[in-house]
């Protein structure tokens, strides 16, 4: 790499985590490129030279802050198919518990819907890898598409994220709703053991659940 391509790259980066910083901070709707110029002396010309608007900005700096979430993930996990899909949601609320900056941030672009391909495409991505463990276990009955169950295992938990970014469902129980929501999918779509013990989860969760005014 030239050494004018590594400083372009840094300078990106730069812009970027002031964005993320930014972002966490006030919210999807709350960033501004005037404001963004101040934090990094760039003026906000070249910010729109470089990245085009507020939206191409902030979705590349989001992003890439998933791809690092998501890679931390995937290291920490070690099971396969329904268990590790299992163990991802875990993991997610874990990230979510651990780091509210990222996830408020993560809340406030999910309520402003104005970047959805970048939250989209990289959870979908290893939600997949999970999938595909499963059907290659014979998990899944035949005509599943498995693309189309990652981004819907992704909606589901979105519209909880979304809530709990709303005050209107509590920390301690997110990951019981996300697993509830995931069995509740899941379970006309798969066959044997694997639909037998997503049954019996779901029947513990609904116990859970039931007759709570609150969540």
């Amino acid at each position: 790499m030239a050494d004018g391509d590594g400083r372009q790259v840094e300078r990106r980066q730069g812009i970027q985590a002031e964005a993320w910083r930014l972002m966490a901070e006030r919210g999807y709707d709350g960033v501004t490129m005037r404001e963004l110029s101040k934090r990094t002396g760039i003026s906000t010309r070249t910010l729109y030279e470089i990245y085009g608007g507020k939206d191409a900005l902030l979705g590349e700096a989001f992003r890439g802050r998933l791809e690092i979430v998501f890679e931390r993930i995937e290291a920490a996990i070690d099971g396969k198919g329904v268990d590790r899909l299992i163990q991802m949601n875990g993991a997610i609320v874990d990230s979510i518990a651990r780091s509210e900056n990222f996830s408020r941030a993560y809340a406030s672009v999910l309520a402003s819907n104005r970047i959805s391909i970048y939250t989209i495409e990289t959870p979908v991505k290893h939600f997949l890898g999970c999938l595909e463990q499963m059907r290659e276990a014979g998990d899944f009955l035949p005509w599943v598409d498995l693309e189309l169950t990652a981004r819907r295992l992704l909606m589901g938990q979105h519209a909880l994220m979304i809530q709990w970014g709303n005050g209107t469902i509590s920390i301690a129980n997110l990951e019981g709703l996300y697993m509830l929501a995931m069995c509740e999918m899941l379970i006309p779509l798969t066959s044997g053991d694997t639909r037998d013990a997503l049954q019996a989860r779901l029947q513990t969760l609904h116990r859970q659940f039931t007759g709570k005014a609150t969540f």
